[in-house]
């Protein structure tokens, strides 16, 4: 690396609206309703923090 550089250390996450599916007890001959709404909302964060001497500068991204 030059002097010139900048080293980023970035990270993502997604945050959804629904829950993983496990499994589940039901009684024998019945099957179990997992109720669903259509529209499965999600967002998406990143985030960059580049280190410059002892000083830390932190941008939370939304996408």
């Amino acid at each position: 690396m030059d002097p010139d550089s900048v080293l980023l250390y970035i990270d993502e996450t997604h945050i959804r609206s629904y829950h993983v599916l496990r499994t589940t007890w039901s009684e024998v001959g019945r099957q179990k309703q997992v109720p669903t709404f259509g529209h499965h909302a999600h967002v998406s964060l990143f985030d960059a923090v580049i280190l410059l001497g002892m000083k830390v500068y932190k941008q939370p991204l939304f996408m």
